[in-house]
């Protein structure tokens, strides 16, 4: 195999690697949504500092998924366009 070859190859398996992965984060963010739905209930009204840090936790992470996800889509628009090349 050409070494060009070998490349694409290589690029278009990170872009699965980069699919899959974002896969799982999404299922994970919505799992996480969920968790936060039902804290949010359970909690609803509750004055205790835990109850608050516990939302403002689950907020974040869920954030960081979504900040997660856009990287790793832009990542694979990157290596879509080496592949391009």
């Amino acid at each position: 195999m050409s070494m060009a070859r070998e490349l694409i190859a290589a690029v278009m398996a990170a872009e699965r690697n980069i699919d899959d992965q974002i896969a799982k984060l999404t299922a994970y963010a919505k799992q996480n949504d969920e968790i936060m739905r039902e804290i949010t209930q359970a909690l609803e009204g509750s004055t205790h500092q835990s109850a608050s840090n516990m939302k403002q936790r689950l907020s974040q992470t869920q954030s960081e998924i979504t900040q997660t996800v856009r990287l790793l889509e832009t990542s694979k628009a990157k290596l879509s366009r080496v592949r391009q090349i």
